[in-house]
Parts: C-alpha cells; structure tokens; sequence
C-alpha cells in the first residue's frame, strides 16, 4: 500500500493491492490524535485506487489502514499540510 501525496492538502490517493484470497478489506482514514475513522471505504481486489477527499480535515498526522480477511492489517503514516 502507499499514499501520496505526502504531505497532502485537499485529496490523498491510496494505491493498494490486495492478496488473492482477500475477499471483503476495509480501507480506512484515521486521526491520530484522536483515533477517530475519518472516512472508511470498501476495497476489494478487482480495484487498486482509491481517493480520500481531505479537504474539510485539519492540519495533523492521520493513519490510511487496510484491514481484511486472509491479511494481516498495513497502517501508512500521512501528514496533512494545508
């Protein structure tokens, strides 16, 4: 998994790539300070893009995780500089 921008402002892009026999995987936005989901969105392994829309989030460290079946879970760290 990896996530660029970084540092990001008003949209972040995950590219991902689930192993084969993941069926069902949670991407999810989280703050750190606070450890709070931000957004959360499903990924599946016919997709390996997804976009965050990061327009409305304060200047801070948040965390992108994927977790799902079949996979142990990936956290990459993103700074948010407006």
């Amino acid at each position: 998994m990896n996530a660029y921008p970084n540092p990001f402002k008003d949209e972040i892009n995950v590219g991902l790539l689930l192993p084969v026999n993941t069926i069902t995987a949670k991407l999810q936005l989280i703050e750190v300070a606070t450890g709070r989901i931000i957004d959360e969105q499903n990924a599946n392994s016919k997709q390996n893009l997804y976009k965050f829309n990061t327009s409305q989030l304060a200047n801070g460290v948040y965390l992108i995780a994927i977790k799902g079946d079949n996979m142990s879970p990936s956290f990459v760290k993103v700074i948010n500089l407006k």
